[in-house]
Parts: C-alpha cells; sequence; structure tokens
C-alpha cells in the first residue's frame, strides 16, 4: 500500500503537467502574449505621435492667429515681431515631430 503513494503522486503530477500543455504550447502561449504586448505598444506609439502633431499643429495655429490679430489691431501698421518669432518657434517644433519628418520623407516608418 505504502508503495503505491509515490506511483499515485508521480501520476498525479504528470496529470497536472499535461494540463498545463506542452512546453510547446507554453512557449505559443508566450509568443502569443508577447505579440499582444507589441501590438498594443504599437498602437499606443500611434497615438501618441498623432497627438503630439496635432498639439504643434494647433500651436502654429494659434501663433498664426495671434499674429493676424496683433496686425490688424495695428491696422497693418506695426509688424509684430515677437509673434512672427513664436510663429517660427510653434512651426520649428512641427517639424520635429516623427509625423512631419516620415511625411517630408526624412525617416522610414521603421527607424526611430
Amino acid at each position: 500500500m505504502l508503495s503505491l503513494v509515490p506511483v499515485i503522486l508521480l501520476c498525479q503530477s504528470i496529470r497536472q503537467q499535461s494540463d498545463l500543455g506542452s512546453p510547446f504550447d507554453r512557449v505559443r502561449v508566450l509568443a502569443e502574449m508577447t505579440e499582444k504586448k507589441y501590438q498594443e505598444r504599437a498602437a499606443a506609439d500611434v497615438h501618441f505621435e498623432k497627438m503630439e502633431f496635432l498639439e504643434r499643429y494647433n500651436r502654429v495655429i494659434t501663433a498664426m492667429k495671434e499674429f493676424t490679430d496683433a496686425y490688424n489691431a495695428t491696422q497693418g501698421n506695426v509688424l509684430p515681431v515677437k509673434k512672427v518669432a513664436a510663429i517660427t518657434k510653434a512651426f520649428e517644433a512641427l517639424q520635429k515631430t516623427e509625423s512631419w519628418r516620415r511625411s517630408m520623407g526624412l525617416t522610414t516608418a521603421g527607424k526611430r
């Protein structure tokens, strides 16, 4: 009777391991999880790039509107140099986005 206990325990452990699947199944599951995390990260990166581009684009538009308002307030008699500098700074920031650089052919989609 005592000699059956180790055999029974051995059989149970083998059965439990087979419930987890073969080592190949575990590797496949791990690969699928890694691929899913990669896809989620890629989607997050795309979203971040889009939001960064939109934010910087909106800064350019705001700077242009402020320039226009300041220029029109003087009825075209004074050029608001500080507003021109703000437009330049906002546009340069826009040009530094990955989306802008890719659209101009300066980088490829895979490069970071």
